[in-house]
């Protein structure tokens, strides 16, 4: 019988061809995580509705966040049922018996057009020199701006794009892995292509943003622009970017699902920005003053 981890490299990433290396990763984080909390490696046959339960249950009181507790829970439960569907246990995981940490949604906070114009500001004004040969830092930061504005992309198909992946003269901008696992062709307005024609999108160099950071790193420098334009920082910090593009899609007559190529129910709990939209209470009859 395999351990959970031999069964996860043997078993499990084989048989997912759609597996990503940083999905790969998070899924063994977390079975190094269990191993550790159960005091010694672990077979797949330990595996039971109360031992994750538990382990879940200790690692939500250890301070971590309900979010991250669930993303632990889908990566288990993932692998059992793997495991059973290579008949090397009886039965699938219970998951109702393996419940979900309470998750309170933060509402979804857009950048007015305000705000926009004060972030591509601060991206003119940059100092220095990108990681581009030749392209000034300002031109290299506008242009990675003016594509998240435009796209709603996420901040990794953003950093995996590749130089052909831009068609300036279509104006096009070609996502080849997304997080739906298949390809998306964005329009980007002529400002944009005008950007990028500064990052010589026809080089040969393997990404167009040749991103010299960690991801902590391009954190903290997003955060420095937020601060230079006066932006209070809350949530995620690129993430920002799809909600701020979904919401003003749909705030001037257009479809903010569709532009950003996901569900009405997902762009309406994640994406949605309240205070852009109109409201109800127009609708709603005022009684009769005597």
């Amino acid at each position: 019988m395999y351990s959970l981890a031999e069964f996860f490299d043997r078993g499990y990433v084989p048989s997912r061809l759609d597996l990503s290396e940083s999905a790969a990763y998070q899924h063994r984080v977390c079975i190094d995580l269990l191993n550790r909390w159960h005091g010694k490696p672990l077979q797949i046959s330990d595996l039971s509705e109360d031992l994750l339960r538990s382990f879940l249950s200790d690692y939500l009181r250890s301070g971590k966040s309900p979010s991250t507790v669930n993303a632990k829970r889908r990566h288990l439960l993932a692998v059992w049922q793997e495991a059973f569907e290579q008949e090397l246990l009886s039965r699938p995981p219970r998951r109702k018996r393996v419940p979900r940490a309470r998750e309170s949604r933060p509402i979804p906070q857009a950048f007015t057009l305000e705000q926009v114009a004060a972030l591509f500001r601060v991206a003119r004004n940059l100092p220095g020199e990108s990681p581009v040969p030749g392209v000034s830092r300002a031109s290299f930061v506008l242009a990675v701006f003016a594509v998240f504005y435009d796209t709603g992309a996420r901040y990794s198909e953003v950093a995996r794009l590749a130089p052909s992946d831009v068609s300036t003269n279509d104006g096009t901008v070609l996502f080849r892995t997304t997080k739906q696992g298949r390809p998306r062709l964005a329009a980007l307005h002529t400002e944009t292509v005008d950007c990028l024609w500064r990052l010589r999108p026809n080089s040969t160099r393997e990404h167009l943003f040749t991103w010299p950071y960690t991801r902590k790193t391009a954190d903290a420098r997003f955060h420095e622009h937020l601060e230079s334009a006066g932006i209070p920082h809350t949530g995620k910090l690129w993430h920002r970017w799809r909600v701020t593009s979904a919401t003003l899609v749909e705030q001037h007559g257009g479809d903010g699902a569709k532009h950003i190529d996901d569900t009405r129910q997902v762009f309406e709990r994640h994406y949605r920005d309240p205070r852009f939209l109109p409201g109800t209470l127009d609708c709603l009859p005022r009684p009769p003053v005597a």
